[in-house]
């Protein structure tokens, strides 16, 4: 159990400086997605923060945004989904880089489509338990869908072949 705790340190610290932008970078396109749809919508930037809350709950527009919003958040959702449900456990469990990790995540989703939207509402759900609870709810919430993760990966991916003596020398 000692080599697989620090085998996963050792892929962790790996991951660090790729997923560094990669979440960066889905950040700064989130930003840029909701900026252009507020621009779209409402023209101009708005002057404070009172006239956002305006515009977004007492114009058509406004709940036009909220819509769009959400199905724009939908779609970043299950990207997010698709390439990490399984490529986190992959990458700690095998030898591997991060694009098979991240193409096998993408064909278990493809291939359980009703199992991984199902495991996404579950994720999203406690999470936001956990949130609701002053984020002292995440202190059970994260081990438990770590734990949950890891199940869900183990049913879903095939175990590696074991190695055997010739592929050893």
């Amino acid at each position: 159990m000692g080599a697989r705790v620090r085998r996963a340190a050792l892929a962790l610290d790996f991951l660090d400086p790729v997923v560094r932008p990669v979440a960066a970078g889905d950040f700064a396109c989130w930003e840029f997605t909701a900026q252009s749809l507020y621009v779209a919508l409402f023209g101009l930037q708005p002057e404070s923060f009172t006239r956002i809350v305006t515009n977004v709950f007492d114009t058509p527009q406004g709940w036009k945004l909220i819509a769009y919003s959400t199905a724009i958040g939908f779609v970043f959702a299950v990207v997010a989904l698709s390439i990490s449900v399984v490529s986190f456990p992959l990458l700690l469990d095998r030898d591997g880089g991060v694009p098979m990790a991240v193409q096998t995540s993408v064909r278990a989703v493809l291939a359980n489509p009703f199992t991984m939207a199902l495991w996404g509402l579950i994720v999203a759900s406690i999470l936001s338990i956990g949130f609701l609870l002053l984020f002292v709810g995440l202190a059970v919430a994260v081990p438990v869908l770590a734990h949950s993760s890891w199940h869900l990966y183990r049913k879903v991916v095939e175990p590696a072949a074991p190695l055997t003596r010739q592929a050893v020398e």
